[in-house]
Order: structure tokens, then sequence, then C-alpha cells
């Protein structure tokens, strides 16, 4: 078994995205233009690997969810990971482009943090409120870094593969790691969620036909059920709670002005739509 990668002799990139790919995946769209990472993508369907092959710059095909994938790529290959400063773990169908990677990875650095992720507007999901974009934002410091796209500088991933069994499956992962990390954070600026590159992150029914890919391998009530039993193993609250410490506003106001009025377009026609929708009497 072995990953078929391009020629990387001469990449001098410190970034690394990684990915768990289906074939309702936005990875070749995140490739287009110019990019300062490679990608690795671990594709667990069948038929478009050549076309996701192309678009990658490590390749290899396993069954499994993301970070079961990321961990058994670590137990095979860790001389890849390790190669990498930073490091984004990534749910395949998150709609970005090149720019707002490079954009994260850079700001990530700046920073100086351990783990960070980029915001949501309410063109698509949010699923913790903590997460929704704010307008005229930077950043806020967290405790808490949702599993859809959680970038790591690579000792603190790596300090958390050493303990992940791959038993939990998407829920409680991300309670998982941000805990351990925001117990280490004793002065609570290492973790953090950028307002100012709000992202897209597409409604189940949009981009899965209705359906949760996630879904057709494990279902929701056993994935709840196995984080049910390894938080009291582990000694993390099931609900873990979500807490924003402070905000830091950005240098240059102006550079906030589109992104915020984007977020406040989605944010007043989703709540629109709501009342709309939930106002209604019942026939």
């Amino acid at each position: 078994m072995t990953v078929l990668s391009k020629s990387l002799d001469k990449s001098n990139h410190p970034y690394l995205v990684f990915t768990s790919a289906g074939n309702k995946t936005a990875l070749t769209s995140w490739v287009l233009g110019d990019k300062n990472f490679d990608l690795f993508c671990v594709y667990y369907a069948q038929g478009n690997e050549d076309n996701l092959a192309s678009s990658s710059d490590y390749f290899v095909k396993h069954k499994g969810a993301k970070f079961p994938n990321l961990l058994w790529v670590y137990q095979h290959w860790p001389d890849i990971l390790n190669r990498y400063d930073y490091i984004l773990v990534i749910d395949d169908d998150l709609t970005l482009r090149a720019e707002d990677f490079n954009r994260h990875f850079a700001m990530h650095k700046a920073e100086k943090l351990w783990l960070s992720q980029l915001a949501f507007h309410r063109r698509g999901k949010v699923n913790h409120k903590i997460n929704e974009a704010k307008p005229f934002s930077y950043m806020r410091y967290t405790n808490f870094v949702e599993v859809n796209s959680p970038l790591f500088e690579r000792e603190s991933l790596l300090m958390f593969l050493k303990e992940y069994d791959a038993e939990v499956v998407g829920i409680g992962v991300d309670y998982w790691y941000s805990s351990r990390l925001a117990d280490k954070d004793t002065e609570r600026n290492k973790i953090a969620i950028f307002d100012i590159i709000p992202c897209c992150n597409p409604r189940d029914q949009i981009a899965k036909g209705g359906v949760r890919e996630i879904d057709t391998a494990v279902s929701f009530d056993d994935r709840m059920k196995s984080w049910d039993i390894k938080s009291q193993k582990l000694g993390i609250e099931r609900n873990y709670q979500k807490i924003e410490y402070r905000a830091v506003r950005p240098q240059r106001f102006i550079a906030t002005i589109l992104p915020s009025l984007k977020v406040l377009f989605f944010k007043v026609l989703y709540h629109t739509y709501k009342k709309l929708t939930f106002s209604q009497p019942y026939p």
C-alpha cells in the first residue's frame, strides 16, 4: 500500500490541507489559482479517482471518516505529517478558494495559534452559535473549534492523535481536542475563530441530496452513543461548554466592509426565511 504523490522534493510549503473525500466534494475548486499549501486526499468512494488524484499532492484510497482516516495516515506515514508546520483537517464539501486557505494559514501563523477555524455565515449551516460569523470583527479567542475545519499547529495535532483512538467519529471529536488544548491555554490566546473570512458550510439537502454521507457509514445515534461512553472515560463534559473569551477588532476597518455586508445579508435572509416558514398557521 502506497500513497500516490506528486514530486514534493522541491516543495517548501509549510502548510497541509487534509480531507477525506467522496464524490460530492468541493475539493477540485480548492486548488484553483495560486496556492501555498499541499493537499492530502483520502478517497473513500469509487469512480472519481483520476479527477481527485490530479488535484491532490497526496492521494490514497481508504474507507472511513475524516479523523479516523487522518489517524490511519499518521500510523502509516507519520513522516508526511511531520514535514508540515500547520495542518488543516477539513470536510470535503466546504465552499472555499485557494486564496481563502492561504489567508487562513497566514493569519493562524501570525497570531501564533495552536488551533483555529474560519467562521460560518448563514448562507449555509451554522452548527454552533459560537461559530457564526460576526460582522466587523477580525477574530475571537475561544475554547472551541468545530470538527469540520480545524487548523492545527503540528505539535498540537500530533498530541491529539497520540490519544485519539477512532472510537469517536464526528460527534465529540471537537470537544475532545478543544478541551485538551484549552486546558493548556492558560492565557486564553491560542484558540480562535476568524470572522474576517466567513465561509459556507453547505446545507445537507443542497450538498448531499438530503443525506449526509457520514450517516451512510455510521448513524447519528451510534455516533452520539459512542461519544456518551467516551466522554465519561475522558472526563470531558458530554455537552462541552463553548466560551468566547474576547474579540479582536481589525486594524483596517475598510477591509471588513465587504465580508461584513455578506454576513449581514445572509443573516437577514436566513431569519426572514425562518420567520416566513415557521409563522405559517397549520392547515
